[in-house]
């Protein structure tokens, strides 16, 4: 098990989500800009289907890449 920072693309709350969750990672071609002048390209969905994504950074979508 292990935990990433995230944050929340619908409230951009900053967060930690468990990667055992995780089912996908899109990576989007574009940045994502959020509140605070925060840019991601990297979305993780995880089981919750109630949920948009977590928008990741690209340290922490290397960290799964290699830790996963």
């Amino acid at each position: 098990m292990m935990f990433i920072k995230a944050t929340y693309i619908d409230t951009n709350e900053e967060c930690f989500i468990n990667s055992d969750y995780i089912v996908d990672i899109f990576v989007n071609e574009q940045t994502l800009e959020l509140v605070g002048g925060k840019t991601y390209r990297y979305v993780a969905y995880t089981f919750d289907n109630e949920r948009r994504g977590y928008a990741i950074g690209k340290d922490e979508f290397i960290r799964l890449l290699v830790n996963g």
